[in-house]
């Protein structure tokens, strides 16, 4: 329901709104994705070598720079 996707988004800021499109949707660039579309030879995480980056894994990759920089976005850094 994309109305209700932007009523709930609409105070964001842009480029969130943007990733959120995107997560939901499932059409951003993962491991996974990167494979299906043929850029990838696999679909393995490129931090922590995980067998499979979605979206899932994402965002709660356990290599530190990926939380680090996932909290970071969190607070608004």
């Amino acid at each position: 329901d994309w109305d209700a996707m932007e009523m709930a988004t609409d105070l964001f800021p842009p480029l969130y709104r943007l990733w959120v499109s995107k997560h939901v949707s499932g059409f951003f660039g993962t491991g996974a994705m990167m494979q299906t579309w043929k850029f990838w030879e696999n679909s393995k995480c490129p931090c922590c070598n995980h067998i499979r980056e979605d979206k899932l894994h994402l965002m709660t990759c356990p290599h530190e720079d990926c939380a680090e920089v996932w909290y970071q976005s969190l607070l608004g850094l």
